[in-house]
């Protein structure tokens, strides 16, 4: 099969957004998933979408047009993948408030999924909520979301990121509300 110049530019375009998904999304971020399953990933995923996916009504036909179109599929992925990475970091932080509250933070340990250290209940809970994460399909949601993202910001359209700015400032605010209220439980006791 014989692809054409749009196909081809469509390809890498889906490919940017696929690869900043994978780069900050929830399971396929840990460095325990071999970089190499993680393109391969990418890579096939990339070839499948771009039939499914509507190509760019007039592609890219700069090279600096091109790249400028490439980031704003990546940073779109990113967005993608950090707002499903949210949720788990504020699980995260929850555990990490109980810690300090219960004086276990001085017991903290390497974390090597992230590099840093992390508290003994932080660490509980984000590979608790990893394994509920990938129990209840939620890789299969992320890859998902990242499909209907091309129906809803077609390729080659630049979207307006100040909203998706204040989104993510929102979401924000609320899992930190989420993390107090699961730690509240060891604040009282404490």
């Amino acid at each position: 099969m014989v692809f054409t110049l749009t196909q081809l530019t469509a390809f890498f375009l889906v490919f940017g957004r696929l690869a900043g998904m994978v780069t900050v999304a929830p399971f396929f971020n840990k460095k325990q998933v071999f970089a190499m399953s993680k393109v391969t990933l990418i890579f096939w995923a990339s070839t499948l979408l771009v039939f499914l996916v509507p190509l760019p009504i007039t592609p890219p036909d700069t090279l600096i047009t091109f790249v400028l179109a490439l980031v704003v599929e990546v940073l779109i992925g990113v967005t993608i993948g950090f707002v499903s990475e949210a949720i788990l970091v504020a699980i995260e932080f929850g555990g990490s408030l109980m810690d300090t509250q219960a004086g276990l933070s001085g017991a903290s340990l390497l974390n090597p999924l992230t590099g840093r250290t992390s508290t003994l209940i932080s660490l509980l809970l984000e590979w608790t909520s990893i394994m509920m994460f990938l129990q209840i399909n939620g890789h299969h949601m992320v890859i998902a979301m990242v499909h209907k993202s091309f129906s809803l910001i077609p390729i080659g359209v630049i979207p307006n990121f100040s909203l998706a700015g204040k989104y993510i400032a929102n979401l924000g605010t609320d899992l930190f509300g989420l993390a107090l209220q699961l730690s509240v439980p060891i604040l009282l006791i404490v």
